[in-house]
């Protein structure tokens, strides 16, 4: 029992982040075999969920100026509404033309392309470029499209109306994907990979109009779920270092303990050592930084409140001096440290200053005991650095 718990405890931080995207994805599975023969008004139920959820996912983007997904999901819904049309107006050919075989061909290569996009701001230029290229690229099937022109091979034969050459792209997709995700498990990799190979059955099962519409219909959801899901965990968590942010600070502020110990921990010269560095630099030092911290203290609680602060909530032990001690100990930590960084040939030191003070019966919440805790930490850094000290 112990060795399981030892084995849960190390993997499922790893692959948490796996369940919701796979149980979207077993779900559409089982309403498609399960329900082979949706009636028609299940597919026009399903048929207008699809652009409700879609629309739900992109206003929440909009909403908190997330752009990683967005052009992802832009191409599903374009293919989506692409394929319908062709099968509206040819329904028994509607796999020959060279516009369901250039979207075949097409989707897996930007689907791969917006995967591996940097996250940035949402209303930026550089994503207006990026739009302006989707659009270009399905002019440019529309133009082969009217001139009958496919870029897709046939290597061998399929019952599928995907292509085989293009089943081996989206074969290329699923696997660079899926190493990704593992390498980075963060629910964004994993959804786009599952994102992806629900896209790629929808286009595998086109002449079925309840598979296309199921899988693409999960694809949607796969997303949108894990948009929610990372903007509940930003809000708890800093983006950085995985520590509380200073929002879960005041989200707990009325929870914490009755007895407790509130700790400072500030890294010294932060402001200099940031426009030495610059932007990668100064986040590699800072999880540095963090990863000591969390080390020293990893059952308590511990908040990033600001660029070069964090706060720790200390359990009161029967040691009066056993606060102070548990701080000295992470400044001697990171004082010891050699930081290795990006670029630099030789290693960094650097130094954290610290102050720490019990909650008192007459504090009459934790605000004031951080005031207390900054201003005494305020009045050691203007003499002195690498030091801890105790209001």
């Amino acid at each position: 029992m112990k060795r399981f718990s030892a084995w849960a405890e190390k993997t499922l931080p790893l692959i948490k982040n796996i369940f919701i995207p796979a149980a979207v994805l077993t779900a559409a599975v089982l309403v498609f075999y399960g329900i082979p023969d949706l009636n028609r008004g299940t597919q026009l139920t399903l048929h207008t969920l699809f652009y409700l959820l879609t629309l739900l996912t992109f206003g929440i983007m909009l909403f908190f100026n997330q752009s990683k997904p967005v052009f992802f999901l832009l191409i599903i819904i374009l293919d989506y509404a692409l394929i319908n049309h062709l099968k509206i107006a040819a329904p028994a050919a509607f796999a020959d033309t060279a516009l369901f075989a250039d979207l075949g061909f097409f989707t897996p290569f930007y689907l791969l392309l917006f995967a591996f996009l940097p996250e940035r701001h949402l209303l930026t230029r550089f994503n207006a470029g990026i739009l302006l290229l989707v659009f270009a690229q399905f002019a440019v099937i529309e133009h082969l499209n009217q001139n009958g022109l496919s870029l897709a091979y046939p290597l061998y034969e399929t019952a599928s109306p995907l292509d085989s050459s293009n089943q081996l792209l989206f074969l290329f997709l699923f696997l660079t994907l899926f190493i990704r995700s593992v390498a980075a498990g963060k629910i964004f990799d994993y959804a786009l990979l599952f994102a992806a190979l629900e896209t790629g059955i929808g286009f595998y099962y086109a002449d079925s109009a309840a598979a296309m519409t199921v899988f693409f219909t999960a694809a949607v959801l796969t997303i949108l779920l894990a948009v929610i899901t990372d903007i509940f965990y930003s809000t708890r968590h800093d983006a950085l270092t995985g520590l509380g942010s200073r929002k879960a600070f005041i989200i707990d502020a009325g929870r914490f303990p009755i007895k407790y110990s509130l700790g400072i921990i500030c890294i010294d010269d932060y402001q200099p050592l940031a426009k030495m560095l610059g932007r990668r630099g100064r986040n590699v030092l800072t999880r540095l930084v963090a990863s000591i911290i969390r080390e020293k203290e990893p059952d308590e609680r511990i908040y990033r409140y600001s660029e070069d602060e964090f706060i720790l909530i200390l359990n009161i032990t029967e040691d009066k001096n056993s606060s102070f001690n548990r701080l000295e100990t992470i400044r001697r930590a990171v004082a010891s440290s050699a930081f290795i960084l990006p670029g630099k040939k030789r290693p960094i030191k650097i130094t954290v200053s610290g102050s720490v003070s019990d909650k008192k019966r007459s504090d009459a919440d934790v605000y004031e005991v951080l005031a207390r805790t900054r201003k005494a930490l305020q009045k050691t850094l203007s003499f002195s650095h690498n030091v801890t000290s105790k209001a």
